[in-house]
């Protein structure tokens, strides 16, 4: 039995780490080989991942962080994904949700601006680091409502939402919250994408709520590296497609992460749709996008 590579460009223990380690299994059935989840640098990794050898043996799955923010956010930028990945399947998206504390004596998203009025600079919100989906959200929020917030960065999700649940960071803009909402630790008043949460129904969309405009959230892909042959992606994202369908799979998916599977085609254009969003969003905070534009400069 031959050996598969699925590369992750997190830290062990993470969100996108679990969810290559619950793929692993069902897709090594599917290839008939050994998937071996390989954690590596995610300033570094998707950039060498991009020259391993396009034999379908490596893959690497990719977020909207390590694939998109990162390469718009960093200048020199380390690759460009239109052109540096192979387009194979995507796995699924779960947008970032509006949370705050139950401490908060707020219920709509008008109340929380409203609070926030009153008492300029006492709200607390956090992210895991700068340049995440997280911290940029907040940022798109706060501009947009005109609001100031204090922002306190964590190293990962996992110690942000221990804090959020304390009570020490009153407001949230993460896509792993659904269990903690569904306890009653945190309080979940918009959704900030352009589609109400299947795990979370009742919950309005910023935009419902009264904030057009923003749509954002992660979303998890696997790519091959560049020159991979396209029967070769195709193929593999029928395998992938097969692997996701695994009840296996499906039971141990984090909640709120919507199943998406598609194309190498359809991947292509749903990168390319996000690159673009998020070029717009960078911009509208002044942030310098490092990916060249059409004419090659900097956009």
């Amino acid at each position: 039995m031959h050996e598969m590579r699925l590369v992750v460009p997190f830290p062990p223990g993470g969100a996108s780490d679990r969810v290559a380690r619950t793929l692993a299994g069902p897709l090594g059935e599917v290839v008939g080989a050994r998937v071996v989840v390989e954690n590596v640098d995610e300033r570094s990794g998707v950039a060498s991942f991009a020259n391993a050898a396009p034999d379908g043996r490596t893959l690497l799955l990719g977020s909207t962080g390590s694939v998109v923010l990162a390469p718009l956010s960093r200048t020199p930028s380390p690759f460009d994904p239109r052109r540096d990945l192979a387009p194979v399947c995507l796995i699924g998206g779960a947008p970032a949700i509006l949370t705050v504390h139950p401490s908060l004596p707020v219920r709509r998203l008008d109340e929380l601006v409203a609070h926030q009025r009153q008492r300029p600079g006492d709200l607390v919100t956090g992210s895991p680091g700068p340049g995440t989906v997280p911290h940029l959200a907040g940022l798109l929020f706060a501009r947009r409502t005109g609001i100031a917030v204090r922002h306190r960065e964590f190293a990962g999700s996992a110690p942000l939402l221990d804090a959020h649940v304390r009570g020490d960071v009153h407001v949230a803009f993460e896509s792993q919250v659904v269990e903690r909402v569904r306890a009653g630790q945190l309080r979940a008043l918009a959704v900030m994408g352009s589609a109400r949460s299947a795990a979370l129904k009742d919950v309005p969309t910023v935009s419902e709520a009264g904030v057009p405009g923003i749509d954002v959230g992660t979303w998890l892909a696997v790519f091959a590296p560049r020159g991979t042959p396209e029967p070769v992606c195709g193929r593999l994202a029928d395998q992938v497609r097969r692997a996701l369908a695994d009840p296996g799979f499906a039971a141990q998916a984090p909640q709120g992460l919507e199943p998406r599977p598609g194309s190498p085609d359809q991947l292509a254009r749903y990168l390319a749709a996000d690159v673009e969003r998020w070029s717009r969003y960078l911009r509208e905070l002044g942030i310098v996008v490092a990916l060249p534009g059409e004419d090659g400069s900097r956009r």
